[in-house]
C-alpha cells in the first residue's frame, strides 16, 4: 500500500512539475509575464537566452524527468512477488530514492534561482515582496509547493527499501 502511494505521488509530482515548466505565468509584472523558456509582452513572446535562465529550465526539468522516469523504472520493482528478489529489490530502490533525491534538489534549487532572474519583467525581488505590480504567478507558486512535496519522494523510496530488506531477512530467518 505505501509502496502504491509513494509511486502515486512520484508519478503525479512529475507530470505536474512537466506540466508547470510550460507554462509562461512564473512572474508577472503589469504586462509582462515570464515563465522558465520565454518572456511575453502580452501579445509577442520571446525565448528567454540568458546563462541563468536556461541553467534553471535545464535544472528544473532535468529534476522533473528524473522524478518521473524512476518511478516508471520502479514500478516492476514495488511490484514483484518473488521473496528472492526482494533483497536485490531493495537495494535498487535505495539507488532510485538517491536518483529522486536528486531530482528533488535539483527542482528545489532552480525554484530557488527563479526570483534571482526576473530582471526581463523590470522586477526586483523588493518589489516582489513588498509591491502589487510585481508577482508570482500561479505557475512559479505550484511549482515551488510540488517542489517542496517533492522532497517526500526520497524519504518514501527508503523507506520502502528498509521495508523489503526488513522482509527479506524475516524470511531468511524463518526458514533457515
Amino acid at each position: 500500500m505505501l509502496s502504491t502511494i509513494w509511486l502515486l505521488l512520484c508519478i503525479v509530482i512529475g507530470c505536474v512539475q512537466l506540466l508547470v515548466a510550460t507554462q509562461l505565468e512564473w512572474l508577472v509584472n503589469g504586462d509582462f509575464v515570464q515563465g522558465l523558456w520565454a518572456i511575453c509582452k502580452l501579445p509577442e513572446c520571446h525565448i528567454r537566452e540568458s546563462l541563468l535562465s536556461l541553467s534553471v529550465l535545464v535544472m528544473y526539468l532535468l529534476g522533473a524527468v528524473l522524478l518521473l522516469l524512476s518511478a516508471i523504472v520502479s514500478l516492476p520493482i514495488v511490484w514483484s512477488k518473488k521473496v528472492v528478489a526482494r533483497f536485490n529489490d531493495a537495494k535498487r530502490l535505495g539507488l532510485v530514492a538517491n536518483v529522486q533525491f536528486i531530482a528533488a534538489l535539483s527542482m528545489g534549487i532552480a525554484v530557488c534561482l527563479v526570483p534571482f532572474d526576473m530582471f526581463e519583467v523590470q522586477c526586483t525581488l523588493s518589489m516582489l515582496l513588498q509591491s502589487s505590480k510585481c508577482r508570482v504567478g500561479w505557475a512559479y507558486a505550484c511549482a515551488c509547493i510540488v517542489s517542496l512535496l517533492s522532497v517526500c519522494c526520497p524519504v518514501l523510496a527508503r523507506l520502502i527499501s528498509d521495508q523489503h530488506k526488513r522482509y527479506t531477512l524475516l524470511i531468511t530467518e524463518h526458514f533457515l
